[in-house]
């Protein structure tokens, strides 16, 4: 009964990441890009998490797990660049460029 589930739960998840990853290669600007990439890897987590519960196999968790914590981190890596143009951190602001700032 839990299996069914969680390959129904898979089929899902699949196909909605199909869907997250045309938007990534069509999205209009670079954030609905960046978005669209945290959200395919997103359903990509749910989808080898609800494998690993239907095919018994707890070592693919982890890989869920990793998968979650390392798309996450390239998430904000990705809006970083697609706002700043840059990893660094802004160390310093004039008054002046904090009030022209977005």
């Amino acid at each position: 009964m839990i299996a069914t589930a969680a390959l129904t739960l898979a089929l899902g998840a699949g196909l909605i990441a199909t869907l997250w990853f045309v938007r990534l290669l069509l999205g209009p600007a670079p954030l609905d890009r960046v978005g669209a990439a945290h959200a395919f890897g997103q359903s990509c987590v749910v989808l080898i998490g609800a494998l690993s519960v239907a095919l018994a196999r707890t070592q693919w968790m982890d890989i869920a797990f990793s998968m979650l914590l390392g798309g996450l981190a390239l998430s904000i890596a990705a809006l970083k660049v697609a706002r700043y143009k840059s990893l660094q951190p802004r160390l310093a602001q004039t008054r002046h460029a904090r009030e022209e700032a977005p």
